[in-house]
């Protein structure tokens, strides 16, 4: 069963810094690091960003759950879902989505 919480762990110690729960849910995916920001989708349905001291930056309800890992280019965040739906999202703006409609099909 996939963990439901993101922790932070102490190299030395081996103590916890941090965690950021994913909600009860699991975590789904590998979380990407990407300009101080870790980016990772869960069970729920969720895509979430979060910043490398624990905080919540941005959360966002797919339409589908994801397998696949989150993919981070110029500036650019992008998710597929189990659906075929690719969510693109603008991280130079706070997380934005591109387009400013819902849904990109990527495939049918």
């Amino acid at each position: 069963m996939p963990l439901a919480e993101l922790v932070k762990v102490n190299a030395e110690t081996k103590e916890k810094m941090w965690g950021y729960s994913a909600g009860g849910s699991g975590i789904t995916t590998s979380p990407v690091l990407a300009n101080d920001k870790i980016i990772f989708t869960s069970m729920d349905k969720n895509l979430h960003v979060v910043g490398t001291d624990g905080s919540m930056l941005f959360k966002y309800q797919l339409d589908s759950k994801c397998q696949g890992n989150p993919a981070v280019g110029r500036g650019v965040v992008m998710v597929g879902t189990n659906n075929g739906t690719l969510y693109c999202f603008s991280s130079s703006v706070g997380f934005t989505m591109i387009p400013s409609t819902p849904l990109v099909t990527m495939f049918q």
